[in-house]
């Protein structure tokens, strides 16, 4: 008696689908009835992943202090993902000390104007720090809002 191995076996699924596919005559249902069922194919596709999309308003959100002079609502927090982002308000003379980043980090002033060491950032833009380097402070004289999306340690 022998033993058959993993591939001597026949891949059932595949058999059974062939045996199933060539037991069905093709139907044709009409254009009318095509279309129908096209848009309820659609529409359950688009239900299942719009289910997925979280929404938060922010004018709604509960924002936390961090010091006097700053505030921050945490927007998406998925350490398995390894993503964190967050609004971060620094209100006139609002400051983050200087750090060092274990993990990458990615900043966007939305609103105002930040100085970070030597570069002054306004409305629109951006800075990366890449993982191992050195932020220094990061300060606001007038205000600003940035988004800051960061990989947790």
């Amino acid at each position: 008696m022998s033993v058959e191995s993993e591939t001597d076996v026949p891949d059932l699924e595949s058999l059974l689908a062939a045996g199933l596919g060539a037991g069905i005559a093709p139907v044709n249902p009409g254009e009318e009835a095509r279309l129908r069922m096209r848009r309820q194919v659609l529409e359950r596709v688009r239900g299942a992943a719009s289910a997925s999309i979280q929404t938060l308003a922010v004018h709604d959100a509960r924002w936390s202090t961090l010091s006097p002079l700053v505030d921050f609502v945490v927007l998406r927090d998925a350490p398995a993902a390894r993503q964190h982002s967050m609004l971060v308000r620094l209100k006139p003379g609002g400051e983050f000390p200087a750090h060092w980043h274990p993990r990458e980090e990615e900043t966007l002033v939305l609103e105002g104007e930040v100085q970070v060491g030597k570069d002054r950032l306004r409305a629109g833009d951006y800075q990366y720090a890449p993982a191992g380097s050195y932020h220094e402070a990061t300060r606001s004289d007038a205000g600003a809002t940035i988004l800051l999306r960061y990989e947790p340690a």
